[in-house]
């Protein structure tokens, strides 16, 4: 295992965007409440003009193309090409958004930037809380992943360089169909500021006077307990379902614990991965592109995930044509 703790200062690259904006969304991500009088929708509704800013470019942007259709939900996909001639390594992505918000279009600059970073990205839209609940949106990276399986060559991707990852509640429903041993074979994990225990988190983040149960969008609240032992919902359990693994998270996460103890995990487990923890960082720092570093963070992952790509390739068994 590779461990890295890098130091660095929250320094803005420009100021076409207001101070306070980014002061209040700096506060956002290291806190997870929004700006006293302003409900977290609505201010990330205001944000984002700054966290999806100046989109890089890529080769193309197919959006909301439909892969499959589980009961009345028709399961689309944004699925952003990079330059250049493929077959692509291709990285099947999960928004965050506390399993309840969140979208392809609220992260199109994360994921354009793993795409320009040469990563044939599939950014899911699936189902969310509290209309769904969990199991439904591991259901649907399991969905997503067979269609990548199938489908993905004919978007220049490579169906045996595939990988799997996302940021926040994303992260948690990737690792957890990681988990279920009849998916398709995955080659790297990208997980970016992961919850892996879900539990833990819930019961860590609780605010004063407020019980658990209110916070439990994504899990049934009578299903609460019962669901502990599940490696679906907590990843952390099944750590030897994981492919080589790249883990970041900022030091000022109130998520970071989840980021090391993941890697303890995998490290007992015998799963190679690289830990990378960066100083006065917060939740989320990867959608803020105006940080400094931000472009080379982002290379890192990319380049963790191609070069584990280009050496583990995954075979193909009955099982996954079905």
């Amino acid at each position: 295992m590779a461990w890295r703790w890098i130091w660095t200062a929250v320094t803005p690259q420009g100021a076409s965007e207001s101070e306070s904006l980014r002061e209040h969304l700096a506060e956002f991500m290291r806190t997870m409440r929004p700006p006293k009088g302003h409900s977290t929708v609505e201010f990330l509704r205001t944000a984002d003009k700054l966290i999806n800013a100046e989109l890089p470019t890529v080769g193309k942007h197919h959006a909301e193309v439909a892969i499959g259709t589980i009961g009345e939900w028709q399961l689309k996909a944004d699925i952003l090409i990079p330059q250049g001639s493929g077959p692509h390594p291709t990285l099947l992505f999960l928004h965050g958004g506390s399993w309840s918000m969140g979208s392809p279009k609220t992260h199109r600059r994360l994921t354009r930037d793993l795409a320009a970073a040469g990563m044939l990205t599939i950014s899911l839209d699936y189902r969310r809380a509290p209309q769904y609940r969990f199991p439904d949106p591991v259901d649907d990276a399991l969905t997503a992943l067979q269609w990548t399986y199938n489908g993905v060559a004919a978007y220049g991707g490579d169906p045996g360089r595939i990988a799997i990852g996302g940021d926040s509640a994303g992260a948690n429903i990737a690792a957890g169909a990681l988990t279920v041993t009849d998916r398709p074979a995955v080659g790297a994990a990208l997980f970016l500021y992961g919850v892996f225990d879900y539990h833990a988190t819930i019961e860590s983040l609780a605010r004063p006077g407020r019980a658990a149960a209110e916070q439990q969008l994504y899990v049934t609240p009578s299903d609460y307990e019962r669901r502990r032992s599940d490696p679906r919902l907590s990843p952390i359990l099944a750590p030897e379902c994981f492919p080589p693994t790249y883990l970041t998270a900022g030091a000022d996460d109130p998520t970071v614990a989840e980021s090391l103890r993941m890697a303890v995990a995998l490290g007992e487990a015998g799963v190679p991965h690289e830990l990378v923890i960066v100083e006065d960082m917060p939740h989320g720092f990867l959608q803020l592109p105006h940080l400094a570093g931000h472009d080379e963070r982002i290379s890192a992952a990319a380049s963790f995930v191609a070069n584990t790509l280009a050496d583990i390739t995954p075979k193909r068994t009955e099982d996954d044509a079905t």
